[in-house]
């Protein structure tokens, strides 16, 4: 138990690593901003 509950501290860090990373991202490259968002759509789900 203890162990998923770790694993499931480090995935919410990750994911919010890979969200600010996608707003940086996004604030420099405009153009795809349509995949992109697409594609955090999918992954979220």
């Amino acid at each position: 138990m203890s162990g998923s509950i770790i694993a499931q501290s480090y995935i919410n860090k990750y994911h919010l690593m890979i969200f600010e990373i996608l707003n940086n991202f996004l604030a420099s490259e405009r153009k795809r901003t349509a995949i992109v968002g697409n594609w955090a759509r999918k992954m979220v789900e």
